[in-house]
């Protein structure tokens, strides 16, 4: 039980560490962040102004997301048997997370404009 809440949060933050690695702390890679598919579900589908948020922090607000719906698939997944099975519950279970958190987040952002 410990064992798995630990192996989940490692999870959480690895992915975070490298959305702010390899993204957040280039200035190449914020620009061209513009054109990633989060960014632009969340600016279209809760027409969101660009402008109002800063990269880095969408950068690290997205980072934060992922990493929590894959260690959350990953750990819910772990409990079912079968190959097959847990393919299509990670797969159902990843849509329906991406639809959830990315709604909160959208919310959010638009509640701060």
């Amino acid at each position: 039980m410990i064992r798995d809440i630990v192996t989940y949060f490692i999870i959480i933050l690895v992915i975070y560490l490298f959305y702010l690695l390899f993204i957040g702390l280039r200035k190449e890679q914020v620009k061209k962040f513009k054109n990633n598919t989060f960014y632009k579900y969340l600016i279209k589908t809760y027409k969101l102004n660009p402008k109002s948020h800063d990269m880095k922090n969408m950068v690290q607000i997205i980072g934060a997301a992922n990493g929590f719906i894959i260690a959350t698939t990953y750990e819910i997944v772990l409990f079912i048997k079968g190959l097959t099975l847990q393919f299509i519950m990670a797969i159902a279970l990843f849509i329906i997370l991406d639809l959830i958190v990315y709604h909160i987040i959208g919310k959010i952002l638009k509640g701060r404009e």
